[in-house]
């Protein structure tokens, strides 16, 4: 403030403290009350000036308004209460403003977000005319009591719709959430009542160990006949919930007939088809056995007669990606058996295929 640039003023005031210390008794006697006085009185209006005039324009109002209240319990209650009251006034801002941070990073429809497991044309266009029956809500951040009200509020309008498809399932991935305290389990507690009421079917994905602890210690329930499934990803969770709407139609059960029809294009060359699928070696794989392995010559083409298969990569810490679901009627390993070049990829039966 004095302009000072050099360090010699550094140590001249070391030095003059250290002579203060050393006589300060002759010192304060020879000092005029008044100048004391000036000082302290100079002091005082420095800090008031740092702490309400410099901060109103640095500070937002609510942040400056704090400030005044502080001031306010000190010159009432004195300092060590102001310090209880500004932790307390700050504590409660805090909950307010993370409270209104939006932790539904996501809303939409399975119509617009539809997993990646191969289906037929007939089953992608009732997807397409049913899923705006399933309502998916992607969470983010920590979940407080203070912000599951906007899942809530999400939650309601699809409850209450009578336009469109009656709602079936609601989707919640919880990939991105940090935590969550029981004040919010205890809402998702409430939704869990929702969907028994209401008839939908409540589907929960991307679940750490302890969101899924603290959510049962709020009461709730993760078997399927209270209403509530878990998936580990949302992939999965997308996929359990067109199986539910594909399950409400009336689909006829795949055979080799299947096969020919949906190869044949408007009937044409359903004959030869079906003399070539007839000629087609047929082999049995139980849930989880490996159809194609990655790095082996692409020598043979597979249909899924019947059955789901998993294409899956392998990461470098040895987990398996799955990349998509293939049901019956699709063509397996026909990119590398076309291109001629090894396997990129697992096949995995899902089920017995």
């Amino acid at each position: 403030r004095l302009g000072v640039r050099t360090r010699s003023a550094g140590f001249i005031m070391a030095a003059g403290l250290v002579l203060g210390f050393a006589f300060t008794g002759e010192i304060v006697g020879h000092i005029p009350v008044f100048v004391s006085g000036g000082f302290i009185l100079y002091f005082g209006i420095d800090l008031m000036k740092n702490w309400l005039v410099d901060t109103y324009k640095r500070f937002s109002l609510r942040e400056w308004g704090v400030v005044v209240l502080i001031l306010v319990f000190v010159a009432c209650y004195g300092f060590l209460v102001a310090i209880v009251a500004g932790f307390l006034i700050a504590t409660i801002l805090f909950a307010y403003s993370y409270a209104n941070t939006p932790v539904v990073r996501n809303a939409m429809f399975l119509a617009d977000l539809p997993s990646s497991t191969e289906r037929t044309g007939a089953e992608a266009a009732y997807l397409s005319d049913t899923g705006n029956g399933v309502k998916i809500l992607q969470l983010q951040g920590f979940l407080f009591f203070g912000t599951t009200e906007q899942v809530l509020a999400q939650i309601r309008p699809a409850i209450e719709q009578r336009s469109g498809p009656r709602l079936q399932s609601i989707i919640i991935n919880f990939r991105r959430v940090t935590n969550i305290d029981s004040g919010s389990a205890s809402a998702f507690q409430r939704v869990q009542t929702l969907a028994k009421r209401h008839g939908f079917h409540l589907i929960l994905c991307g679940l750490s160990d302890a969101m899924g602890n603290t959510l049962m210690r709020a009461g709730m329930s993760f078997k399927e006949e209270d209403g509530v499934s878990v998936r580990e990803d949302l992939d999965r969770a997308l996929e359990f919930a067109e199986n539910m709407l594909l399950a409400q139609r009336a689909a006829g059960a795949s055979s080799l007939v299947t096969l020919t029809e949906r190869f044949a294009e408007n009937g044409q060359h359903a004959e030869k088809l079906a003399r070539l699928f007839a000629a087609a070696e047929r082999t049995a794989y139980a849930a989880g056995e490996t159809i194609i392995h990655a790095g082996d010559d692409a020598d043979v083409l597979h249909f899924l007669e019947s059955g789901r298969a998993m294409i899956a990569r392998k990461l470098a810490n040895g987990e398996l990606k799955r990349l998509r679901t293939m049901s019956s009627g699709a063509i397996l390993g026909e990119m590398a058996f076309c291109l001629g070049v090894k396997r990129t990829a697992d096949v995995i039966a899902e089920e017995p295929s």
